[in-house]
């Protein structure tokens, strides 16, 4: 096939079926829709059936058949809410239900007038296309997982937030939700070393974090301190420096745009991270107890009543 100079077919469906730009409903429906193929094979069939109107009513059976396939028609007009077709239809079918002879040609003019106005509201709906990332808009798992859910339910609207930002290609806004997410563990680590998290000044409440862990010693807090404790609350608040210093001022002081590339690193940067705090920290008493504390503080309960019998 011959194309017109300087066109160029290839780029032109890639441009139109491209991730991230906004496609309309008429657009998306041409890729793959069922409906909306059943929808135009019903419109096709009364189109043809009011082929020749006046031989149309004369033959038995045709109304019947026609009022039969409108009220198809119906349904997926309203599976699709496309709400001025649907009264365009729902006319349509009064009419061939009256079976009169002298409306043929107006039943053809409605029929016509009915395709014209679905293109017309299909191509007005406008939908996005998401590419890799659309199990992060509606999943039934927590993002960061069940444990990260658990342990930290202040987190969960930014954590589902910069999911969804993910998704749709807002690089700069998920990196934001996720800093805020963040930020809970951050709280929690603070609070576990019994230093004041009120201040929501990141770098002066890290200064208190670190001058907390070099104020403890095996003398002052025991080997177990030392061996166990001391390593996990270092490494956590030196990674929560880094953070702050990489991404989360640059995020909150408007100083650098996060492409969907960097955001996503940064998504399971900070997913890594978040699952390694919920090992050793949680949220105070907000958080329920799962069946598994549930059943041991039962077992744990009877057990004491035993002893105490």
């Amino acid at each position: 096939m011959n194309y017109p100079a300087g066109y160029n077919p290839e780029f032109e469906a890639a441009e139109r079926w491209r991730p991230g730009r906004l496609w309309s409903l008429l657009d998306m429906l041409r890729f793959h829709a069922d409906k909306f193929v059943n929808l135009l094979n019903l419109l096709n069939l009364i189109e043809n059936l009011l082929t020749d109107p006046e031989s149309f009513f004369q033959t038995e059976g045709n109304t019947q058949l026609a009022v039969e396939r409108l009220t198809e028609l119906e349904t997926l007009l309203q599976a699709l809410r496309l709400n001025v077709s649907l009264k365009k239809a729902q006319q349509l079918k009064m009419l061939m239900a009256g079976g009169n002879a002298e409306m043929g040609l107006l039943a053809k003019s409605y029929c016509e007038q009915l395709r014209e106005r679905i293109e017309h509201e299909l191509d007005g709906k406008a939908l996005y296309f998401v590419s890799n990332n659309a199990r992060l808009l509606d999943s039934d798992e927590p993002a960061f997982g069940q444990r990260v859910d658990e342990c930290f339910p202040s987190a969960r609207f930014d954590i589902e937030e910069a999911g969804k930002c993910l998704a749709l290609s807002r690089g700069t806004a998920a990196v934001m939700h996720l800093m805020r997410a963040a930020e809970v563990g951050l709280g929690c680590l603070a609070s576990a070393l019994k230093v004041d998290a009120s201040n929501e000044n990141w770098n002066s409440l890290l200064n208190d974090i670190e001058k907390e862990i070099r104020s403890r010693t095996a003398a002052t807090h025991g080997q177990d301190w030392k061996d166990r404790e001391e390593p996990f609350f270092t490494e956590s608040a030196t990674h929560f420096r880094l953070m702050k210093n990489a991404w989360r001022n640059h995020a909150a002081h408007a100083r650098v745009k996060y492409t969907t590339e960097e955001a996503g690193e940064i998504y399971q940067s900070v997913r890594a991270f978040m699952r390694h705090l919920s090992k050793r920290l949680r949220e105070p008493s907000e958080v329920p107890l799962d069946y598994g504390d549930l059943s041991r503080l039962v077992a744990e309960a009877i057990r004491n009543n035993e002893q105490a019998e």
